[in-house]
């Protein structure tokens, strides 16, 4: 069954191979960083994400929209041991988080942030989407999580901007 399910994995993962993982071979922590970067760059911007040079840092890329007044809707990788776990394999275990403008740190007061646990509705998504054995893979789970991202956009981004926003004159 292991069997099976690696190759179901490797053979969805050629189906959604594109050119910006050029050196197959290398398949280290920095290959696996520019990877990450680059399909944000290109995918998550059709949803508002761009590379936010202010809160990334070396071996933490964060991708941040604007949602409303001084919050940020914000994708980083918070278990930089999961995404490089061996040099054969890693897990991508991306976090979708709601910011606070003045937050710059890793390590948020109280208050200053809130993890949106997207992957939670749907049963069994973690599995199918967090381990991958070459950069092809990672691509897919990257695409994966984005994907199911923009399923649940609305809901996500319509209730942040009620709860956080400034109320109508109709209420």
């Amino acid at each position: 069954m292991v069997e099976a399910e690696r190759l179901a994995l490797q053979e969805e993962s050629e189906s959604c191979v594109t050119c910006l993982n050029k050196d197959r071979r290398n398949f280290d922590e920095e290959r696996r960083y520019c990877l990450y970067t680059a399909v944000m760059e290109r995918d998550a911007a059709a949803l508002g994400f761009n590379y936010d040079q202010s809160r990334s840092r070396s071996r933490y890329p964060v991708f941040s929209m604007p949602i409303v007044d001084d919050w940020y809707l914000c994708w980083v990788i918070e278990e930089p041991r999961l995404f490089f776990f061996s040099p054969h394999d890693g897990r991508f275990e991306p976090s979708l988080e709601l910011r606070n403008r003045r937050l710059l740190r890793r390590q948020p007061a109280s208050g200053e942030l809130l993890l949106i646990r997207y992957r939670s509705a749907v049963p069994g998504y973690f599995s199918g989407y967090s381990e991958f054995f070459n950069l092809d893979q990672l691509e897919r789970a990257i695409g994966a999580h984005l994907y199911l991202y923009s399923l649940m956009a609305p809901i996500i981004e319509r209730g942040i901007k009620k709860i956080l926003g400034k109320p109508s004159l109709s209420s």
